[in-house]
């Protein structure tokens, strides 16, 4: 029989995972495998008509900001609102590889799911000195949402009550009451965001179809404005900055509002992508989803929240 201390060795060794795993995507991330354009129209001008927006966030500037050491301080007063667009594209030139970022992944979801695992056997040695056959078979931690297999919302308290109960038969009925508090079904329509959910989702995908593909991401960008060059002003007008996968010229950032010292001379932004690495479309559970911030929340959910409410069964 394991130990009652099997379930954090488990959480232990996912942690491990978990630091290789940012090591590793850290490495990829220092190697600049994505390259920047940037497009001037100053023509084109900011209307109440939306322009093409991906996922992220949108700032005005009610009055122009103008940049330090780059010309005179003024200009005309009737400059029209989001007048001179500039959009930033980047491309990455080599996306991340299957290895070892994705197996890290899978190292770090296996050993969360079992520990889990670890945790819902060792809660029923602990009430049950000698567990039957069927109990031992049947241990597993159980992890309900809120639908059934066909779709049914609300759902959840009918697949713990009939399904969930065999999983952890000798198990004190406080701890039982406590396993069930922590379901993601008590979330309702949002159970796919609980971290048990996505924990599950992903380490049943990951064991039993394929590894997770990974995909260059961003979740906002970094301005250096004491590299703009011939730019005197931004705004009147709007800053957007996106988010969300890196493919080919993918748009990462928009000035609607920028204004030139000269027009006829080249102008010059730096905007860079802030980047980092999001599962793949292949599970929607984590579709675009920075991969360690995503593994992260489930281990802390794990370590904080799940095992202080069932550890005291032990």
């Amino acid at each position: 029989m394991g130990t009652a201390l099997d379930h954090e060795l488990k959480l232990s060794r996912a942690f491990q995972h978990l630091q290789d795993l940012d090591a590793e995507i850290k490495s990829w991330l220092n190697s600049n495998q994505y390259s920047v354009r940037h497009e001037f129209n100053l023509e084109a001008s900011w209307t109440s008509e939306p322009l093409e927006t991906p996922p992220g966030s949108t700032s005005m500037l009610a009055r122009p900001v103008f940049i330090p050491g780059q010309g005179p301080g003024t200009l005309p007063d009737n400059v029209p609102f989001g007048q001179g667009i500039v959009t930033c594209y980047a491309t990455y030139t080599e996306q991340p590889e299957v290895d070892p970022i994705s197996l890290l992944l899978g190292d770090a979801l296996h050993n969360m799911r079992s520990g889990l695992d670890a945790l819902a056997y060792a809660l029923t040695v602990a009430y049950t000195w000698s567990p039957t056959e069927e109990m031992i078979e049947r241990s597993e931690f159980p992890i309900f949402g809120d639908e059934n297999r066909k779709g049914v919302p609300g759902s959840g308290p009918g697949l713990f009550q009939n399904n969930g109960g065999i999983k952890i038969l000798g198990w004190d009925p406080r701890a039982k009451t406590a396993v069930e508090a922590l379901q993601p079904y008590k979330r309702g329509n949002d159970f796919r965001s609980d971290p048990l959910w996505m924990l599950h989702d992903l380490d049943r995908v990951d064991k039993h179809r394929l590894l997770h593909t990974t995909v260059a991401s961003f979740a906002g960008t970094i301005w250096s404005i004491a590299a703009f060059r011939n730019i005197r002003a931004m705004g009147p007008g709007l800053i957007q900055s996106f988010g969300g996968a890196v493919e080919t010229d993918t748009p990462i950032a928009r000035i609607c509002g920028i204004h030139p010292i000269d027009p006829n001379t080249e102008m010059h932004v730096e905007i860079d992508p802030a980047m980092d690495v999001a599962f793949n479309n292949d599970v929607p559970v984590a579709a675009e989803q920075p991969v360690r911030t995503t593994l992260g929340a489930i281990y802390s959910h794990i370590r904080d929240r799940v095992f202080p409410a069932l550890t005291p069964f032990l």
